[in-house]
C-alpha cells in the first residue's frame, strides 16, 4: 500500500516536491484544480506498477536541467507497520 511520497523532482508540475509529512490512508482522495499534478501522480503510480519509465518520459518540468527522481514509501503489510522505499532515477 502506498504510504507516503518522499520526493518528486522534475516530473511534470513537481519541480522539487518533498511531501514526506503527508501519509496516505487506506482510502485517500486526491483533488485539486486543473494543471496541479493529479494526472502526473497517476502516471507516477502507473509507472511504478508496470515498471515502465516511458510513461514519465514526456512529463517534463519546464526549465529543469537535472534528471527525474521519484522516492515513494510503501507499507509492507496491511497493518501499516514496516515499509520499503521505492526510488527511481532517470533522465
Amino acid at each position: 500500500m502506498l504510504k507516503r511520497i518522499q520526493k518528486i523532482l522534475n516530473i511534470g508540475r513537481f519541480a522539487n516536491c518533498h511531501a514526506a509529512s503527508c501519509e496516505f490512508a487506506k482510502e485517500t482522495i486526491i483533488f485539486g484544480f486543473n494543471t496541479q499534478g493529479k494526472s502526473t501522480l497517476t502516471a507516477i503510480i502507473r509507472s511504478i506498477q508496470t515498471g515502465n519509465n516511458n510513461i514519465l518520459i514526456g512529463r517534463k518540468t519546464f526549465g529543469a536541467t537535472s534528471g527525474k527522481n521519484v522516492e515513494i514509501d510503501f507499507a509492507i503489510d496491511s497493518s501499516g507497520f514496516g515499509s520499503t522505499r521505492f526510488a527511481r532515477y532517470f533522465n
